[in-house]
């Protein structure tokens, strides 16, 4: 495989960990996480944030409120008669089922305001239609009905990176999500995202980040993919032969014939 195929690989393996990050409500091993199978389907709760969620198959993800003992912020909700601004290439055809979905959102949070899962799908929404702003405001209540979500806290800090470009806050959500879960692969490949391309980039930092990541998530493939990738792209050599050879390794280990092919290859053109 090219050295182009093995860049994708890391950069779709990140991408798709950040999307499945997405729909983990869970603080990451507290007490209050519960986590059931039946069949094909999945069930995780988190009763500090008051949220479940549903994976059935193939049919895909549902996110339920529970009852928790959730008491109200000190600062008022987000308006609930805000009008979504639409990014100019919205297509109109789609903006009726968008809007559609906000007011079922919104006539819930009316009855009871204090619905975390919701107003994240409401943030969910606005993001969709390219309203950065208001996403922002309902996933920051998110925080302040629960503090240690670390689903909100990834979201956030890809959304102050990659939209509203508020580098500080981005760097102080996604650190956040690692204080209260450090076994959160997310956090980490976005800390580095925004260490490599936008924030500190005269730094370490975004080499650090995904050691200390690797301090916690001993051996992870994508992870260690990644900072090889880091290492090849910034002609540090020896460091992406290392990295590289530690993949090479676990993906022996594992039978990971396509893998242990694609990692040869790249060692090869080092």
């Amino acid at each position: 495989m090219s050295k182009t195929h093995i860049l994708l690989i890391s950069i779709v393996a990140a991408a798709i960990l950040i999307f499945a990050g997405l729909w983990f409500f869970q603080g990451g091993g507290k007490s209050g996480d519960t986590a059931t199978t039946t069949g094909e389907t999945t069930s995780i709760r988190d009763e500090d944030s008051g949220i479940e969620v549903k994976f059935e198959g193939e049919e895909g993800v549902t996110i339920n409120t529970i009852p928790a003992d959730i008491k109200p912020p000190a600062v008022p909700h987000p308006d609930l008669d805000h009008v979504v601004q639409f990014a100019s290439n919205f297509p109109e055809i789609g903006r009726s089922a968008v809007r559609n979905n906000i007011d079922g959102l919104i006539a819930e949070l009316q009855d009871d305001p204090q619905l975390a899962a919701t107003w994240f799908n409401l943030g969910l929404q606005y993001k969709k239609a390219g309203d950065y702003e208001a996403t922002r405001d309902a996933w920051e209540y998110v925080i302040l009905l629960a503090p240690t979500n670390v689903v909100t806290l990834n979201n956030l800090g890809n959304l102050y990176h990659l939209h509203l470009r508020n580098y500080v806050k981005a760097e102080s959500n996604f650190l956040s999500a690692l204080v209260n879960n450090p076994n959160n692969p997310s956090a980490y490949f976005g800390l580095h995202e925004l260490y490599r391309y936008s924030y500190k980039t005269e730094t370490t930092l975004a080499a650090d980040t995904l050691k200390d990541g690797l301090t916690v998530l001993v051996g992870d493939v994508n992870l260690l993919v990644t900072l090889a990738s880091y290492y090849r792209d910034t002609a540090d050599t020896t460091n992406a032969k290392k990295y590289f050879e530690e993949v090479l390794v676990i993906a022996s280990t594992n039978g990971d014939i396509e893998l242990v092919n694609a990692i040869k290859a790249e060692i090869e053109k080092l």
